[in-house]
């Protein structure tokens, strides 16, 4: 398995967003975390957020991949809420959160917000994570289409956040892949690719 990550600003002032890679023998896992609150709150958001869930993973416990991933994002999102409700220049921080656990045949994944999960197999390029947001929604719903949403003015609120709410819902899945595949988290949709059609539906 082999893994490598990239974090850069863009065009935003300040960098809110964490990842995880697993390094020598650490958990085979990957994660990426994008924060909000302000640049100070939305980094340590993102930053504890997947502190205490790889942690929390590490420890095991379990007896399938998907209770292990929901008991560990139980806790990131315990840990951040309570930040976020004792100290003030935390309060109303939050983080998205997508992640993949690999297996030889299979992974399994994990989302909550509108930082996703992309497989790449055979030259297909499909988008496997379900976006928490507001124009995701309208999507679904048939009042726009992706198109639109991708340059909706509301297409940046999301419904669901880790850290927002004493529990949140994540949604928690898994897939087929084999050797050759490739995965990709990223911090936001790939609005780009989206709109010249290189993302499959899922």
């Amino acid at each position: 398995m082999k893994y490598c990550a990239l974090s850069e600003k863009g065009k935003r002032e300040h960098n809110e967003d964490s990842f995880f890679i697993p390094k020598h023998s650490e958990v085979a896992l990957a994660a990426v975390a994008d924060g909000m609150g302000g640049h100070k709150a939305g980094s340590t958001a993102s930053s504890l957020a997947l502190d205490v869930m790889v942690k929390d993973i590490c420890r095991g416990g379990e007896r399938s991949p998907e209770k292990l991933i929901g008991r560990a994002i139980d806790a990131a999102n315990a840990a951040v809420f309570d930040l976020s409700k004792s100290s003030d220049d935390c309060r109303g921080m939050g983080t998205t959160l997508v992640l993949a656990m690999p297996f030889k045949t299979y992974y399994v994944a994990a989302n909550v917000g509108d930082s996703r999960l992309y497989h790449y197999s055979e030259g297909v390029l499909r988008q496997i994570s379900r976006d928490h947001s507001y124009v995701a929604e309208l999507v679904e719903a048939g009042y726009i289409t992706r198109e639109q949403a991708a340059v909706h003015p509301r297409r940046n609120v999301i419904t669901r956040a880790i850290g927002t709410s004493p529990r949140e819902r994540a949604d928690i899945f898994s897939e087929s892949w084999k050797a050759g595949d490739t995965h990709a988290l990223h911090r936001r949709p790939f609005r780009h690719a989206e709109r010249r059609g290189y993302v499959q539906d899922t």
